[in-house]
């Protein structure tokens, strides 16, 4: 007897019997049914009191427990193993940009063709190797860093910092040899769109550390990677300075990646009230949009 061992597996065995029956998987699994035999014997009241409708119970009892039916599952499943095999190790596999080394960073610069560019690296001596991280201090010092950047940037109209803690972003291309996941703190988004109309990516850390860096640059791929508009990744401790990631152009050689350190808080300031004045700074770096169509872009609301 077939016995299913996830909703998932009770969804698959569903959609063969009729695609119609596949989205009565959830409330058949709450309800405690792991095979098909039990559900070709529960009674139409009960199965009506569980919410199914009562067009389609007679059938699904009728096919349920067929001949033949649990083993054509059990055929369905034993194909999918092999894929579903595949699919977990290519999970397992995926690194999380806060937890990125060094050589994991050079497969994905590789992937996204990066040539490396640094400016101001004379203040890289204020970044700290690695550091311990108190995880809680970010989301404690959130709403008073938000209020700071706000005011900073002097937002107009079309533009919005949206909280993006928790948005995870994931990114499993052929080109990369792992997948890449990762978020930000807050995201300056143009339309209303977290993901589409993101410009700007802020990461607040409690000091700055090489790995903060590394983590900074892996959402810099993330979110350019689903804007629609050119984007600027930031990461700041909002006490000593940071950093910038952005486009600077792109040959056949590779996309130009400027890595820019903002040394004292007053270069953070100043660097993100200047894109947010003037997105032209960065969007038009090798981007070759007009400004009027950059007008037109800020316009949007």
């Amino acid at each position: 007897m077939a016995h299913f061992a996830s909703e998932a597996e009770l969804h698959t065995f569903l959609d063969r019997l009729d695609p119609d029956y596949s989205q009565f998987a959830s409330t058949l699994w709450q309800h405690g049914v792991k095979t098909p035999r039990q559900l070709a014997n529960a009674t139409k009241p009960l199965l009506l009191s569980w919410g199914l409708p009562e067009l389609y119970i007679d059938d699904i009892k009728a096919t349920a427990d067929r001949p033949g039916s649990s083993e054509d599952f059990k055929q369905v499943m034993a194909l999918l193993e092999p894929i579903n095999k595949v699919c977990l190790e290519k999970l397992s596999q995926t690194r999380c940009a806060s937890k990125i080394n060094r050589d994991d960073l050079r497969d994905v610069r590789k992937a996204f063709r990066t040539i490396l560019q640094v400016r101001d690296a004379e203040s890289n001596a204020f970044v700290k190797e690695e550091e311990f991280c108190n995880g809680n201090y970010e989301v404690e010092k959130a709403a008073d860093y938000l209020r700071t950047i706000n005011a900073w940037a002097q937002v107009r109209r079309g533009l919005k910092f949206s909280d993006a803690r928790g948005h995870v972003l994931r990114e499993a291309d052929t080109p990369l040899k792992f997948p890449i996941s990762g978020s930000n703190d807050v995201v300056l988004v143009l339309c209303h769109e977290l993901e589409l109309g993101a410009f700007m990516g802020i990461e607040m850390k409690r000091g700055l550390t090489a790995k903060g860096l590394r983590q900074a640059e892996v959402e810099y791929y993330l979110w350019a990677g689903c804007s629609m508009f050119p984007f600027v990744q930031i990461i700041t401790d909002m006490q000593v300075g940071g950093a910038a990631f952005y486009k600077t152009g792109s040959s056949p050689a590779g996309n130009n990646i400027m890595k820019q350190f903002l040394h004292g808080m007053d270069s953070v300031r100043d660097f993100i009230r200047n894109v947010v004045a003037s997105p032209s700074i960065i969007w038009n770096a090798g981007n070759n949009i007009p400004d009027e169509v950059l007008g037109r872009m800020v316009q949007m609301a």
